[in-house]
């Protein structure tokens, strides 16, 4: 099957060609700018932004794993024209230029449905939307669009994604070089994750899979992770105890104010920002994916633990350590 791409070179986007690369023909859709690491896959240059420059990559495939989009922004305004305009000018021009179009893979995030009130009762598909921040927001709009759409869609929400190839937890990583383990505000965390890898592997059982079309899915690991159960994983990779570090709300809430008066001046996207705190601090992030599970009863998740050492070790490689 021919398959598009985009958002791949990016973290998952990589893990997504590896995979789909071993039994389909690839091809990336990429900014003008980007770096294409990959000798094999086919490149359309574009943006998603600009509907004109879509034609020709939306006339090549078959099938679209649409995996672009923005996590941070400096301004809210953004996160709608990229993740939702740009998936809105993306179906357009499908519609238009591919009207044969056989599946549309949609990544969405955790944050299209919202805050969960508790561990007891976390997210699940049928429960009235009630998205978290701009990002949750355009996520969601972009998830109604599609489905009104009339192509054959799968939406795949995803929780926290870690592996190698990610830095969102390097600066835990540095707390714990330091021997320090850090802890945002009092009390437990709780939250779903998955493994880069098995993103890639069930994207692969999704497109497989016509009965999928016309679904939204959580994908994630079955088990609710805590705080303390990760952080003693990352503790573990580092040689005698690590002293607990209670980071007080306040100074979370400085440090992202720093953060947006940095992105001010360097017009980067803050690292953390004071609508991203609003997840971070929030103490169940946890999604339902027993929907996944029942379509996929064989599906196996990877280990943890070994997930974080290989993310750890990725990161020192890289000299991020």
């Amino acid at each position: 099957m021919r398959i598009l791409i985009t958002g791949g070179t990016g973290f998952i986007g990589k893990y997504l060609m590896d995979r789909l690369g071993r039994e389909h023909e690839i091809a990336l859709f990429a900014l003008p700018w980007e770096k294409v690491a990959s000798p094999t896959a086919r490149v359309f240059r574009g943006d998603l932004t600009s509907l004109e420059t879509l034609t020709e990559a939306a006339s090549w495939p078959e099938a679209v794993i649409h995996a672009g989009g923005l996590t941070r922004a400096l301004k809210s305004s953004q996160f709608y024209r990229v993740n939702f305009d740009g998936t809105r000018h993306l179906i357009e021009a499908l519609k238009v230029h591919n009207p044969n179009l056989k599946r549309f893979i949609f990544f969405s995030s955790l944050m299209a449905g919202g805050k969960p009130p508790s561990v007891e009762h976390p997210l699940v598909e049928t429960q009235a939307p009630n998205p978290l921040g701009a990002y949750g927001r355009s996520k969601r709009l972009a998830e109604d669009y599609l489905a009104q759409s009339g192509i054959p869609y799968t939406t795949l929400r995803l929780p926290s994604v870690y592996g190698a190839g990610t830095v969102e937890y390097v600066d835990i990583f540095s707390f714990a070089k330091k021997g320090f383990a850090p802890r945002l505000g009092a009390g437990e965390k709780y939250f779903s994750l998955i493994q880069v890898a098995d993103v890639a592997e069930g994207v692969s059982r999704v497109l497989a899979e016509p009965a999928c079309s016309g679904h939204t899915y959580y994908l994630t690991d079955p088990r609710v992770y805590t705080w303390t159960e990760v952080q003693a994983v990352i503790s573990a990779l580092f040689p005698g105890r690590l002293r607990r570090l209670l980071i007080p709300k306040i100074l979370v809430y400085l440090t992202a104010f720093f953060y947006e008066a940095i992105a001010l001046f360097t017009r980067r996207a803050p690292v953390l920002s004071i609508e991203k705190l609003g997840t971070l601090l929030h103490p169940f992030l946890v999604c339902d994916g027993r929907k996944f599970h029942r379509q996929f009863p064989d599906f196996k998740f990877s280990d943890m633990p070994k997930g974080m050492r290989e993310m750890y070790e990725d990161n020192l490689s890289k000299g991020l350590l």
